[in-house]
């Protein structure tokens, strides 16, 4: 028998649990992670406090700035990021904490940098509505 410090060649299984990682680890599992901390950036959530939302943002920035581009190719995780992430930021910039705001101004710059052209719609929603608020301070 083989001891087990030598070195063993990959078979079909070794493919098999690459792929189960995959899936429990890959896409799905950043899908649900962007879902959760959009949750908590949200300020109508019943649980939301300042420092949650400060927490969440901070993720938020922090995943955005460790996947970069790679979101791009990911279609769930852009949906996520279109339907909920930007929602959740568009309802945390409206705020008077200058903190909040500028993680979300990061957040939403770092959006732009990574995932850019699946964003036209929802960056055009969040700088009319930050200039629209500019107008009215």
């Amino acid at each position: 028998p083989p001891s087990a410090h030598s070195a063993r060649r990959p078979d079909a299984d070794d493919a098999q649990r690459g792929e189960a990682t995959e899936m429990l680890y890959g896409v799905p599992c950043m899908y649900w992670l962007l879902g959760g901390l959009a949750q908590l950036v949200d300020p109508a959530w019943s649980l939301a406090s300042a420092r949650s939302q400060q927490l969440g943002l901070r993720l938020i920035n922090t995943a955005l700035e460790a996947g970069g581009s790679a979101f791009s190719a990911a279609p769930p995780l852009v949906l996520v990021i279109q339907e909920s992430v930007c929602k959740h930021l568009l309802h945390a910039a409206h705020t008077a904490d200058s903190l909040l705001l500028s993680l979300a101004l990061r957040a939403v710059f770092n959006l732009f940098c990574t995932v850019r052209e699946h964003l036209k719609v929802q960056l055009e929603v969040f700088f009319n509505s930050m200039h629209l608020k500019l107008l009215n301070a």
